[in-house]
């Protein structure tokens, strides 16, 4: 690969890291968040497979 075809690639993939670092993540308002969390849990049921339910009921 030419040296000037590298040189491009590494400074396209620089500017698309710095532009991905510097943009702010957007936030969900609390509905559109709880209602993003009880569709992910209608879809897939979250179930804990630890046995450590008994040792709340010791101490």
């Amino acid at each position: 690969m030419p040296i000037r075809a590298l040189l491009a690639c590494v400074l396209l993939l620089a500017a698309a890291c710095a532009h991905h670092v510097s943009t702010p993540p957007v936030a969900e308002s609390d509905a559109a968040l709880e209602a993003r969390i009880a569709r992910l849990l209608k879809a897939q049921p979250l179930v804990d497979g630890h046995n450590d339910l008994i040792i709340s009921y010791l101490y």
